[in-house]
């Protein structure tokens, strides 16, 4: 009498996938540190150095400028030579360039180590996101998206609570900035642990990997309300559209020139130019507006970047179950930004019309949280649309977000100078967030702009 062959069930899939995510995390919230610490020291180290409003607006927008124009070369980077690789780089380059702020006596060196961080924060986020697409599967990319974005903002916050408290103890901005240099070279440390692609990792099993690749390349579509919405939904064949999708070789002009990249381009102008306001001159506006000190203007400062921590955190969710529920990108990406961008704009006017520095902040930090929700819509629609490079095209995106986080600052500094007020500076920022829910009504959220590569050709890095 024979017996039955012993089964076993297969084994439980691995999560180092989150691993990765959660390590991508940490690079955003330390990044968010080195590039805010600036602003909540920005009076101890104008007075010291003895620099202008004006000479500290540029300062702070220079890091912007080397942003905005290093976006698309270090895409291309990263895209090409590995994200991993790239990513590794530019954290220990970002790391050095807040030790020369340290160590600056004037204008030329923090001027020049601001600039310096522009260029090694550049490629941080578009190599960000092109390994999100690698590691998890695109009905996951919002949240992933959103999560990346409220580490970034935690960063924030904590760039203003620590060094205002670090401060008030008596400790020396220099020193403060120095220390902020070692979290970025212990992160560059850990990379050993990490890689460009999940196939292959010894960590990750083949279940792990099934679950990844399972809807890896999604196909901007209108899905019709009888096709299965579920874990599927966005795994729809490329044939169906031919048409209407762009050649694999399209040149970068193209790509830029196309309806849908130039309506996302602009909302990101606008609402970078709008949030950089809260990591430049908003500790200024609650000491000149509402009378408070500089250690309770720092720590209200970091309010709206916990709001909009959450705002990005909930978003990301949002976005992927509305996706799940409906099988519309329309949807979960487009109408959510618009009337995010919207109830915005209408926070933040009412915070103009109350005396309370407690309740402006308030109407402010809401303001921000409903502001955050629309980021993940965008980060997600790169990686929709961006196909086979899309770390170039969430580049492009970025590069515009920044040209409007470069001229904010600038544009505020002098629009305070002139009137002595900082009322109409509010008022830009209300116009400019209706502006860009207007835009969203054009990003054409169901064609790439980039053909996907069949999978693994995506990377520059294989091992």
């Amino acid at each position: 009498m024979s017996s039955s062959p012993i089964t076993y069930p297969p084994p439980a899939a691995t999560q180092f996938r989150f691993v990765m995510l959660g390590w991508l995390c940490a690079a955003a919230t330390i990044s968010y540190v080195q590039r805010n610490c600036l602003s909540a020291v920005e009076l101890d180290v104008s007075k010291e150095l003895h620099l202008s409003r004006d000479e500290m607006g540029w300062v702070m927008s220079g890091f912007f400028f080397c942003y905005a124009v290093f976006q698309i070369p270090l895409g291309w980077v990263g895209d090409h030579w590995g994200g991993l690789r790239t990513l590794l780089v530019l954290v220990v380059v970002c790391s050095l360039a807040v030790g020369g702020m340290a160590l600056a006596g004037g204008l030329v060196l923090i001027l020049a180590s601001r600039l310096l961080l522009g260029v090694g924060q550049a490629g941080l986020f578009p190599c960000s996101i092109a390994l999100v697409r690698q590691w998890l599967p695109s009905r996951q990319h919002a949240a992933a998206s959103g999560l990346l974005a409220a580490f970034m903002q935690v960063g924030g916050a904590v760039a203003f609570f620590l060094t205002t408290a670090l401060l008030a103890r008596g400790m020396d901005w220099r020193v403060i900035l120095a220390l902020y240099c070692l979290p970025g070279l212990a992160w560059a440390a850990l990379r050993p642990w990490f890689r460009d692609e999940p196939a292959g990792h010894s960590r990750v099993n083949a279940a792990e990997l099934a679950i990844i690749q399972v809807d890896f390349d999604p196909v901007p579509n209108n899905l019709n309300a009888d096709r299965d919405v579920g874990a599927t939904a966005v795994s729809v064949i490329a044939a169906e559209r031919p048409d209407e999708l762009p050649a694999s070789d399209a040149s970068w002009a193209t790509v830029m020139l196309r309806p849908a990249m130039l309506a996302l381009c602009l909302q990101q102008t606008l609402r970078a130019g709008g949030s950089v306001f809260f990591a430049t001159w908003f500790p200024a506006y609650l000491r000149e507006t509402q009378g408070v000190t500089a250690q309770q203007a720092g720590n209200l400062a970091a309010l709206p970047f916990v709001a909009q921590g959450l705002g990005a955190l909930l978003a990301g969710a949002v976005c992927d179950w509305l996706l799940a529920q409906t099988g519309s990108r329309r949807v979960s990406r487009q109408y959510v930004a618009i009337v995010t961008l919207v109830v915005c704009a209408m926070l933040v006017f009412a915070a103009g019309w109350v005396s309370s520095a407690a309740t402006a902040v308030t109407l402010i930090s809401l303001g921000t949280f409903c502001a955050a929700l629309s980021g993940p819509s965008a980060y997600a629609c790169a990686m929709d649309l961006g196909g086979r490079r899309p770390a170039t095209v969430f580049a492009t995106m970025n590069m515009c977000g920044n040209l409007g986080a470069m001229a904010f600052p600038v544009v505020a500094a002098r629009i305070n100078t002139a009137t002595g007020s900082w009322e109409l500076v509010m008022n830009l920022f209300v116009g400019i967030h209706l502006v860009a829910a207007v835009c969203w009504w054009f990003v054409d959220v169901d064609r790439w702009v980039v053909r996907p590569a069949p999978r693994g050709e995506e990377s520059g890095e294989t091992s």
